[in-house]
């Protein structure tokens, strides 16, 4: 067997095992509510980068993943003219039952889930509901 068609192999071989990867959006709709509700919410992004404002309750479409690896994380804050302020995190985290390093039984799923999910956007998940109560001020 020659290296090229080894080689081939190798990568349908590959291709095969990464072909329950669904590429998903790269952003993610995640709710907002308050109470009260019509408390302004502006996002930011780790680098303070503004991304999202708008009123409770409302819906912003996030980023799930800072980099191929490195799961996004943004600082939420709610204000409402006669009640505290609240700055909440709001971070994507590995799926729930994604224990795919540890499932990885063979080399091949392995590779093509270390390769192929996170370039797919099917790692990482942020919370579908944020909800936050605010304090009345004094």
């Amino acid at each position: 067997m020659s290296f090229q068609s080894l080689f081939f192999k190798l990568v349908f071989a590959i291709a095969l095992c990464s072909c329950g990867t669904n590429p998903i959006r790269s952003t993610m709709p995640v709710s907002l509510a308050s109470k009260p509700t019509g408390a302004k919410v502006t996002i930011s992004d780790s680098s303070g980068t503004i991304v999202f404002t708008g009123s409770t309750p409302c819906v912003a479409n996030l980023k799930r993943k800072k980099g191929n690896y490195s799961p996004a994380t943004y600082t939420a804050n709610f204000a409402l003219k006669g009640w505290y302020s609240k700055e909440i995190q709001i971070s994507s985290n590995m799926k729930d039952g994604d224990l795919w390093i540890v499932s990885s039984v063979t080399v091949l799923p392995l590779l093509s889930r270390l390769l192929f999910e996170p370039v797919a956007n099917n790692t990482f998940v942020l919370p579908e509901t944020v909800n936050v109560n605010l304090r009345k001020a004094e």
